[in-house]
């Protein structure tokens, strides 16, 4: 069976003086993305993270949600990979799985630490697409340089599907305001391409 698997960890972790106030962050976005995918993300060791997809488009999506959801207090680095699971145990978190996907990801994330690759996000499918699809992150993710964390929150409010008004209201915002971030960094725009349909990867 061919899946999406992500392995994800906080940048610099260790360089941060309070650690617990950021883990506690992160564990909460990992369940809120966890239930809106309906597939867990289960942290491994320290600060890192991992997940399992049926598609890779999913895999893409969930890393735009982890990203923007946790710029307010964090910088993630994301390593997808597509391949099959050659051991699995039961269970919905990924421990105990082992196979191509998994060393797919693995390799992804480790280029991401070892080098000073522009993304935030890498991919290896073993295909001739991982050059387009590499392309494609970092552009979606140096988007992300020109946030700030209250646009985030727009972000995360607009796909959910709450209006400009709503989004206000629950920042304590002008809708006015919150109108001229979503012009101004093309918010809506970064949401219609966050997840591109990808054929032939489930």
């Amino acid at each position: 069976m061919q899946v999406a698997a992500l392995i994800g960890d906080v940048v610099a972790s260790r360089e941060s003086s309070d650690r617990a106030s950021p883990q506690h962050r992160l564990l909460g976005v990992l369940r809120g993305v966890s239930e809106r995918y309906s597939s867990e993300l289960a942290v491994t060791l320290g600060d890192e993270f991992q997940g399992r997809y049926g598609s890779l488009a999913e895999a893409v999506a969930v890393s735009w949600e982890l990203h923007i959801r946790c710029l307010p207090f964090a910088r993630l680095r994301l390593g997808l990979g597509w391949g099959d699971i050659l051991v699995e145990a039961p269970g919905r978190e990924p421990f105990g799985q082992d196979g191509p996907a998994w060393w797919n990801a693995r390799d992804a994330i480790e280029q991401l630490a070892g080098t000073s690759h522009p993304s935030r996000t890498l991919v290896r499918t073993g295909t001739d697409w991982d050059e387009l699809l590499n392309a494609y992150l970092t552009l979606r993710d140096n988007s992300l340089d020109d946030i700030d964390s209250v646009d985030s929150q727009i972000l995360v409010a607009l796909g959910e599907g709450h209006t400009q008004r709503a989004i206000a209201d629950r920042l304590g915002l002008h809708e006015s305001s919150v109108s001229r971030r979503v012009h101004r960094h093309r918010l809506a725009t970064l949401l219609d391409v966050s997840a591109p349909s990808i054929p032939g990867f489930g």
